[in-house]
């Protein structure tokens, strides 16, 4: 990876916080001897032609390692989703090659002499240069990425994170066995790596960008270093991905036990991030380490298995953060209200919906509230929503997309699911296009006026970049329309627009349309179904025409951060 380092700090300039990534390293085994397998080209091969692993795989000095990615996730729950599912399709993946995975810091016994290191210009490059090191370095770790942005900042982070490093290599320990002998050591993987390697370990504090920018330039013209890759320290800012990167932990032997050290790892990253949000010192990272290590919840964790909750806690932790510097807040006074963080208020905004006995708290999701009678419902359309009562206690934690619950003070939280209605009308588009969806009322809309101007007026919607000039736009079907499509062009060049409808997750119909757009111009269609049912809530659609493409000259609905519903109706359960 480029030392460009005016690229790298443009990277940490737009990169979003708290993001999170995951690293895990495996050895490939025989699974009757347990002895190490030179066969990463055969194992990568194989990962190249599954759907999920050919973007995750990848390789990691010899030849029988290999590593996989969870790539960059939004919360830390679904970078442990995502993980999960690379971990279980790779394991399959092995197993129907005749190998097995294993996972610890370092080999019992293998010898190092007889590991062959696998042929990348990378590789080669560190056997060239460093011969026996790079030979020498069989072990097997596990690291955390995340977010930060701005550069000074992921500097700061990474100053602060020197103080708890050791603590986190002594919850990973997880070597304690080489050269078929009892080392006396609980991670000997640490005494090979950081022992032989250059700029590996704890590195000095650096202070600001401009200090670490000056000595990774001194790396440079010394001939010490051509590539980001090459600084190996325990903690390090990323000049790719725009993360804090921690890669001290050993390899944890089970799934749960890895995922927990993650969870601790975010943890830590977070709190030496939050005084720097709230302009304090934060010289003290010890005292989140403390309070974590008494904590009976993660006391069990890395033993019982990693619950929902805990997953999600470390989300909220984050979340709590991300509030500090961007957030929406609205106060329930009666009746109903809903809305969504959208890109126009920060691209990791929270928002809190309060009433006198809760908050309900969501990030990046549709949210929506209500307050009759001494219960207190809330609801979310996707993302994960906590709710929190006057005292301070989290009752629960809604993780997965489209749950309510209903809540009286002093009594136990019920959790249910929620759909805004029963058919759903969905528009996919691929190209430069960013796509807007007016309802039939005319005065509700929901889409994306420009990339980074997203408008959310309709409840039980869904608006979301995915990334690689792709968007969607999910609104409530249960109407026979006419919908208007509305399509704004970000560059010049053709595009596709998918509109496809669902019942109750059922497929009702697809349709396709293709066009060429400029720079500006607004093109529109009109979306007209035919559903079976009065009520829109319950109606189910069953197929739809789709009028040609015109030219748009009318006026458009600003956009929305957060907006009240007049009379939004009860949601269909």
């Amino acid at each position: 990876m480029s030392l460009d380092l005016d690229l790298a700090r443009e990277t940490f300039e737009s990169s979003t916080d708290f993001t999170v990534g995951l690293e895990e390293e495996f050895a490939i085994l025989d699974p009757a001897t347990l002895e190490l397998e030179h066969r990463f080209e055969d194992v990568h091969a194989a990962c190249r032609r599954d759907e999920v692993l050919a973007e995750s795989a990848a390789g990691e000095l010899i030849a029988s390692e290999i590593e996989i990615r969870s790539g960059r996730a939004e919360t830390f729950t679904e970078a442990i989703a995502r993980q999960r599912e690379r971990r279980l399709r790779l394991f399959e993946l092995v197993d129907g090659m005749g190998l097995a995975l294993g996972a610890t810091g370092v080999h019992p016994w293998a010898d190092y002499l007889d590991q062959r290191i696998i042929d990348t210009p990378h590789y080669n490059r560190l056997r060239h240069e460093l011969g026996w090191v790079a030979q020498r370095n069989n072990t097997w770790s596990m690291h955390l990425h995340m977010g930060v942005r701005g550069p000074d900042r992921a500097i700061a982070v990474c100053d602060r994170m020197r103080e708890v490093l050791p603590l986190l290599l002594a919850v990973s320990a997880n070597s304690p066995f080489l050269d078929r002998r009892d080392t006396g050591l609980h991670t000997v993987r640490t005494e090979i790596f950081t022992r032989t390697f250059p700029r590996c370990g704890i590195p000095s504090p650096f202070g600001d960008w401009d200090a670490y920018a000056g000595f990774i330039d001194t790396l440079e013209r010394t001939g010490s270093v051509v590539e980001s890759t090459q600084l190996w320290w325990s903690v390090r800012p990323h000049h790719a991905f725009g993360t804090v990167e921690v890669r001290i932990c050993d390899a944890q032997t089970r799934g749960d036990e890895s995922f927990a050290l993650a969870g601790l790892i975010a943890a830590c990253i977070g709190n030496c991030y939050a005084p720097l949000l709230q302009n304090e010192d934060a010289s003290a990272g010890l005292r989140l380490w403390r309070k974590l290590a008494r904590a009976p919840a993660l006391q069990w964790v890395g033993r019982a298995g990693i619950t929902q909750l805990a997953l999600a806690a470390v989300d909220i932790a984050l979340w709590d953060l991300r509030a500090k510097a961007a957030g929406v807040r609205m106060l329930i006074h009666a009746g109903r209200v809903w809305a969504r963080v959208v890109q126009a208020a920060g691209s990791r905004s929270t928002l809190t919906l309060e009433s006198n006995d809760y908050s309900a708290t969501a990030h990046d999701g549709l949210i929506g509230a209500e307050q009759a009678a001494g219960t207190f419902v809330c609801w979310t359309r996707r993302g994960a929503l906590w709710l929190t009562d006057k005292s301070g206690q989290t009752d629960t934690v809604l993780v997965a997309a489209g749950q309510r619950a209903r809540a009286r003070f002093g009594m136990p939280v019920n959790s249910e699911p929620f759909v805004a209605s029963a058919s759903t009308l969905e528009i996919r588009t691929t190209g430069p296009v960013v796509p807007l969806v007016r309802m039939p009322d005319g005065s509700r809309a929901a889409g994306f006026l420009a990339p980074d101007v997203e408008v959310n007026q309709v409840f039980g919607s869904l608006t979301e970049a995915k990334g690689g000039r792709r968007w969607l736009v999910e609104v409530p079907g249960g109407h026979e329309g006419p919908y208007t499509l509305i399509l704004t062009g970000t560059d010049a060049g053709p595009f596709t627009a998918r509109i496809s409808a669902r019942y109750v997750g059922f497929s009702a119909y697809r349709q396709e349309i293709r066009g060429e757009v400029r720079p500006g111009e607004r093109l529109f269609t009109r979306i007209t179904q035919t559903v079976k049912g009065q009520d829109p809530l319950t109606a189910r659609a069953v197929k739809a025409s789709v009028d040609g493409l015109r030219a748009w000259d009318a006026s458009e609905p600003a956009a929305v951060v957060a907006s009240p519903d007049p009379a939004p109706g009860p949601a269909l359960s």
